[in-house]
């Protein structure tokens, strides 16, 4: 009894010390959706730009990403944005326009080995992403 306790004790006292590196403050996770229908859950986006470049009406727009709940790509370059407010809107952007370099950065949990890993995908892979804050 007292072995199985003090296992409890040295598990809860990991996770503890880990949950602030899995859940930085002000991090945004959320869910990348694949063309080959792969989920991909993600603890933290990284590399994120502050607004995505679209091309709204003809016109380049500014959007601040913060107020984007998920971006679904249609057809080459045109996405579906939809709002924190629920409102969806078709624009123009390449996938990768979310991360500042030519890959959507972010760190998931190895499947495997259950660590927190960084990690990278190509835009043009990348149906869906849906952001959690």
């Amino acid at each position: 009894m007292k072995g199985l306790r003090l296992v409890l004790t040295a598990l809860l006292l990991g996770a503890a010390l880990a949950w602030p590196a899995l859940a930085q403050p002000g991090a945004v996770g959320g869910l990348i959706e694949t063309d080959q229908g792969r989920a991909i859950a993600v603890i933290a986006f990284t590399e994120l730009v502050e607004t995505l470049p679209v091309t709204y009406d003809e016109s380049e727009e500014q959007v601040p990403l913060a107020d984007i709940k998920s971006i679904t790509r249609l057809d080459g370059d045109e996405v579906v944005l939809e709002n924190i407010a629920g409102r969806k809107f078709k624009a123009i952007m390449p996938m990768s326009a979310i991360s500042r370099g030519d890959m959507i950065a972010y760190r998931a949990v190895e499947p495997i080995s259950g660590r927190v890993e960084p990690a990278a995908i190509d835009g043009a892979f990348v149906r869906r992403v849906s952001f959690t804050r």
